[in-house]
């Protein structure tokens, strides 16, 4: 499944986000964009907070950008993200309900 995950400013615009897919229990990142600045940093940050509180300990960035490198991202190798990848689809994450609103 897709998700996106929106920053709106006070004037109700769109100022940032991010969206990317759920690959059974672990968020693969695709992009994110802002009008206006950090506003996709803020989208980020909520979504970590969020899937945390959903049980997820990692997320896929897919590449390494000096600001992931801030966060604390980290390069691994192929093997590593396959076991995990496959650890955390058996472990039945989930990390959307159909109602979340972040």
């Amino acid at each position: 499944m897709a998700h996106s995950v929106e920053t709106w400013n006070a004037n109700g615009e769109l100022a940032g986000g991010l969206y990317g897919i759920d690959a059974g229990g672990v968020f693969c990142g695709e992009s994110m964009f802002y009008n206006e600045p950090n506003a996709s940093k803020l989208a980020l940050l909520f979504l970590i907070e969020h899937l945390r509180s959903r049980g997820s300990t990692w997320l896929d960035c897919q590449v390494m950008t000096p600001h992931m490198k801030v966060l604390g991202a980290r390069e691994i190798s192929r093997a590593a993200f396959l076991k995990m990848l496959a650890d955390t689809q058996r472990s039945k994450l989930s990390l959307f309900g159909i109602t979340d609103n972040l």
